[in-house]
């Protein structure tokens, strides 16, 4: 007896334990799309873009490097 009702128990706990979780994922993303609502911006995709431009301001910065080194080799000829 005193098995099954610790077995029980342990589903109801578990049961509990998924509609709690269940809750705060649907709050989180009730809390995301507030945001978005409010701000009118969505920040992680902003983000992702912001490090997109840097990484292609970074790769520019390389190519314009380089080629000021070879023309520099090519002054000294």
């Amino acid at each position: 007896d005193m098995l099954g009702a610790v077995s029980t128990q342990l589903g109801t706990n578990a049961v509990r334990a998924t509609g709690l979780y269940d809750a705060a994922v649907d709050s989180r993303v009730s809390l995301e799309e507030e945001v978005i609502r409010q701000t009118g911006v969505d920040t992680d995709r902003e983000l992702q873009d912001l490090i997109l431009v840097e990484q292609a301001f970074a790769a520019n910065a390389r190519v314009i490097s380089a080629a000021d080194e070879m023309l520099r080799q090519l002054l000294e000829i």
